[in-house]
């Protein structure tokens, strides 16, 4: 009766493919757990997987229907979005997220990545407020750099990224991103 064994049955089936049979051993731990939000992402992912599209929108919208609060469902959604290279779809679930969470230093930096995806504006807005929030996590910092470049603020962005780097400085994803924008900048004997 505990939600770690439906769980792991629907993974299994899931393992193996078989869709229908994840998203009933789901299901099932949903009933019998009263809602877990885990088990709501996992039936949400085997119906796409099973090509129920359309049973998995029914089923996100029941769910966000029943709960209104759950920022957590949401940030799942706006992923699960970026992940389909859906963009506004995605900037539509993070709006969501920071209506319900206005503090949620995730959500902006996100949202800052998809509205800089979509060469809007307010990209690198969204993201100033995820480094407020957090000032010293790198992979935001890091967003932001990357939104200031594309915004043809190259100064700012090395300063933003080399900041990025005193906190990282063995992430080779943090130099090569620093390269970039020298390049970007027309620096390439930095980069």
């Amino acid at each position: 009766k505990e939600e770690i064994g439906y769980r792991m049955e629907g993974d299994i089936a899931a393992a193996q493919k078989n869709w229908d049979g994840a998203v009933a051993a789901y299901n099932q731990g949903l009933k019998a757990t009263s809602g877990s939000p885990l088990l709501a992402t996992k039936i949400y992912s085997a119906l796409q997987a099973g090509g129920k599209r359309s049973d998995a929108d029914k089923f996100s919208a029941d769910w966000l229907r029943e709960r209104p609060k759950d920022a957590a469902f949401r940030l799942f959604l706006a992923d699960q979005a970026i992940a389909t290279k859906d963009y506004p779809g995605a900037e539509k679930w993070y709006q969501g997220v920071l209506q319900l969470q206005p503090n949620n230093a995730l959500a902006y930096n996100n949202l800052a990545w998809v509205a800089g995806q979509q060469k809007k504006d307010a990209a690198p807005g969204y993201d100033e407020k995820a480094v407020s929030l957090a000032p010293s996590q790198p992979a935001f910092l890091d967003t932001l750099a990357m939104l200031l470049s594309d915004k043809n603020e190259h100064a700012k962005a090395v300063e933003t990224q080399k900041k990025v780097l005193a906190l990282q400085p063995d992430n080779p994803l943090f130099k090569t991103n620093l390269a970039k924008i020298y390049i970007k900048g027309g620096q390439k004997d930095l980069a």
